[in-house]
């Protein structure tokens, strides 16, 4: 089977890291192809995550990803032109002669519009389109939202990743209930990498050792999605409550930075929070931490909180999904910072961190396998 996967950047994010783990699956048995569309500096540590197998393309040639100022224009211009972008990757890499072309993220998805148009004109019923969705409905902005109404009523098949119930959503915009499926990430069970940990700690190492408690988040620096500011809060209250020397460890970087900054500044957290820029390896990297947390939605935690999970660390979550209960969920989470702070410091005073961390794994082990996502891909892509 001939399978052409697609995706705008290959830089740090969970849809990335599932990316790396369907190729590697996948190139053992079929013959894979991962078109990068637009190269950025990030690229580099997951570029050598890919197996040999997997033949690994790009339209933007792999020196412009040094350009750092030239990033935005880029991609300006590739939605600007996408039309000709599409046909030109449709003819020069025979699209109509794939099995399966799967999409990931929203310029993929805008792409795969014309691709599918061309494959209709063209008479082309060999090649079967489908997409992961890598995200939930309310986290999304009006212009993918956009993208997505006419690009997913286009696919033979609709994956989604995050909360089980999130089907309804995508019923309601239009999508056949019988073209979708639910496909949890997973994660593998991986050693822990003592260099990419001693290069982190090169550059944090004093801050962690001053530390009786080490909190971390690996995510995006974008407040609406990640509810950064929430967890701020949280390390705020935190600090005032607990007799004990706090330090958060934010990892990552995005459009919302400078904004986070200031409400470091003004909770006078300057002592506390470390801005530790993009990381390789956030699953080995997250074992320095005590503590992680990370933007919920219902149960489910991202990948970046699997990961901490998966390493044993305590996974706890802002939850993003109004209302929800997580009386019954193995991982916690929890809307308010007062309530994720109150949490955090029961564990602590009642020393239970260690026996939840426990729970975290062996709920993370036992529902989010990376095996099991592999499998169920399979699984679809045998019965289309």
């Amino acid at each position: 089977m001939k399978i052409f996967r697609v995706i705008p950047t290959m830089g740090k994010g969970g849809a990335e890291d599932i990316m790396i783990n369907l190729c590697n699956h996948e190139a053992v048995s079929h013959d894979v192809t991962l078109m990068i569309l637009r190269r950025v500096p990030e690229d580099a540590y997951n570029l050598g995550r890919i197996s040999s197998s997997v033949k690994v393309i790009s339209i933007i040639p792999e020196v412009n990803c040094f350009f750092f100022g030239f990033t935005k224009a880029i991609q300006v211009f590739m939605y600007a032109f996408s039309p000709l972008i599409a046909l030109y990757i449709y003819l020069r890499h025979k699209l109509y002669a794939v099995d399966i072309v799967h999409t990931n993220l929203t310029m993929a998805s805008l792409f795969s519009i014309y691709w599918y148009v061309l494959a209709f004109l063209s008479l082309n019923r060999k090649t079967k389109f489908l997409e992961t969705y890598h995200t939930n409905w309310h986290l999304i902005g009006s212009f993918q939202k956009l993208i997505f109404r006419v690009s997913w009523k286009l696919k033979d098949h609709l994956i989604y990743e995050i909360l089980e119930r999130e089907i309804d959503n995508l019923v309601k915009i239009g999508i056949p209930k019988d073209k979708i499926s639910y496909i949890p990430f997973g994660v593998p069970d991986e050693n822990v990498k003592i260099d990419s940990v001693n290069r982190f700690l090169a550059n944090n190492k004093r801050s962690i050792n001053s530390a009786d408690l080490v909190i971390m988040t690996v995510s995006r620096l974008r407040i609406f999605e990640k509810r950064i500011h929430t967890m701020l809060e949280a390390v705020e209250i935190i600090k005032q409550r607990l007799p004990l020397k706090v330090v958060f460890l934010l990892c990552g970087d995005g459009k919302d930075k400078e904004e986070i900054e200031s409400m470091v500044k003004k909770l006078s957290l300057e002592d506390e929070v470390v801005f530790c820029g993009f990381v390789d390896d956030p699953a080995s990297i997250t074992s320095v931490a005590d503590l992680y947390m990370c933007a919920m939605v219902g149960e489910d935690t991202g990948i970046s909180g699997l990961q901490a999970g998966m390493n044993n660390k305590a996974v706890v979550g802002v939850q993003t999904l109004p209302g929800f209960d997580c009386l019954n969920s193995a991982i916690k989470s929890f809307e308010s910072s007062q309530e994720i702070s109150e949490f955090i410091l029961n564990l602590i005073d009642r020393d239970l961190l260690d026996a939840y961390s426990s729970e975290c794994k062996i709920y993370v082990e036992d529902k989010f396998s990376v095996n099991s996502m592999c499998d169920a891909y399979d699984r679809l892509y045998a019965s289309l």
